[in-house]
């Protein structure tokens, strides 16, 4: 490592910090975690000032080719006004993705989905809606708070932890999750981080 370039070196380092952050979150979305020892997770967070609407963007254009397989129309609201958080960007990213990729997956096809970013009383606010059939609050209760320990890989069971671990994900960062489901609106999913602004 001392051929290595002082560039080359934070290059490097930075992919070695991204990869535990990484290794971290595979824990949380396979259910491996450190919950049940209730031992404090070693990661730390890279926090920075950073403005989360374009991350927002990003991830909803992420979703947008599988939204469009399953006939499923994005609308996304982004306020014109920056909506500064301090943060790890890293795990930010993945918490939208995943958000977004467990609406696609708890919606029906042919819904209309609905994306927010605003900054609201001292928070930065993301909102997701899917207006369609909604699956029950029951249904959405077991699917966002139980971690299962999976012997067999099963795409549904793993996906449902995505949604768990997301909301342990917010929480850790010292944001919150909540959710719920009606027959008029849909399935309703809101993060929120403390705002910089």
């Amino acid at each position: 490592s001392s051929n290595l370039m002082p560039h080359q070196i934070e290059v490097l380092n930075s992919i070695i910090t991204s990869n535990d952050k990484l290794s971290y979150i595979a824990q949380k979305l396979s259910g491996t975690t450190v919950e049940a020892s209730n031992e404090q997770p070693s990661i730390s967070f890279n926090k920075e000032y950073f403005d989360i609407n374009p991350e927002v963007e990003k991830s909803v254009l992420e979703i947008a080719e599988t939204a469009m397989l399953k006939n499923m129309h994005l609308q996304l609201n982004i306020s014109p006004a920056a909506n500064n958080v301090y943060q790890d960007k890293l795990f930010t990213d993945q918490v939208l993705s995943k958000l977004m990729n467990n609406v696609i997956m708890l919606s029906q096809a042919g819904s209309i989905i609905t994306v927010t970013s605003e900054h609201s009383n001292g928070k930065a606010v993301i909102e997701a809606v899917s207006h369609g059939s909604s699956i029950s609050m029951d249904r959405l209760n077991e699917v966002v708070n139980k971690f299962r320990n999976v012997s067999a890989v099963d795409e549904n069971i793993i996906s449902e932890m995505g949604l768990a671990a997301t909301k342990k994900l917010v929480e850790t960062m010292n944001g919150t999750f909540t959710y719920h489901s009606e027959d008029n609106t849909g399935n309703y999913f809101k993060i929120e981080f403390p705002s910089t602004q």
